[in-house]
């Protein structure tokens, strides 16, 4: 993968969009799906297109592949399969901190209830203790 970057930051790789060229940097910034078809997902599917559209098959001549496409397309994935990565770590934090809160709230609810069911002379004995 690491040879990637290199050669497509060494070559000056651009990535055609709704919106113009893009380097490879600015792929970094794209979402993966939106409406507005300004995204990974439009990108990778033009650039799949251009490798299908240069893989035509012939049976009397050899064809030869676009390489440089090729690997534009592996890269992209690549971006993609990281930022999908991202995106499931981001939504399992988010769910790992939601049953924490709920954990403590429940706790809590024990602390209380825990505390109702002392009696007054022990409430009034711990409170000397604070």
């Amino acid at each position: 993968m690491e040879k990637l970057f290199i050669n497509g930051t060494r070559k000056g790789w651009r990535f055609n969009s709704t919106r113009g060229k893009l380097s490879i940097e600015q792929l970094w910034e794209l979402p993966l799906k939106v409406r507005t078809n300004f995204d990974l997902d439009t990108v990778a599917k033009t650039l799949n297109k251009e490798v299908k559209e240069q893989e035509e098959e012939s049976f009397v001549s050899t064809t030869t592949k676009n390489t440089e496409l090729a690997e534009k397309l592996e890269l992209i994935k690549y971006i993609i399969s990281v930022k999908l990565q991202e995106t499931k770590d981001k939504q399992d934090a988010q769910a790992k901190a939601e049953r924490r809160q709920q954990i403590l709230e429940l706790l809590a609810e024990k602390e209380v209830e825990g505390l109702k069911s002392k009696s007054k002379e022990e409430l009034l004995k711990e409170l000397e203790t604070l």
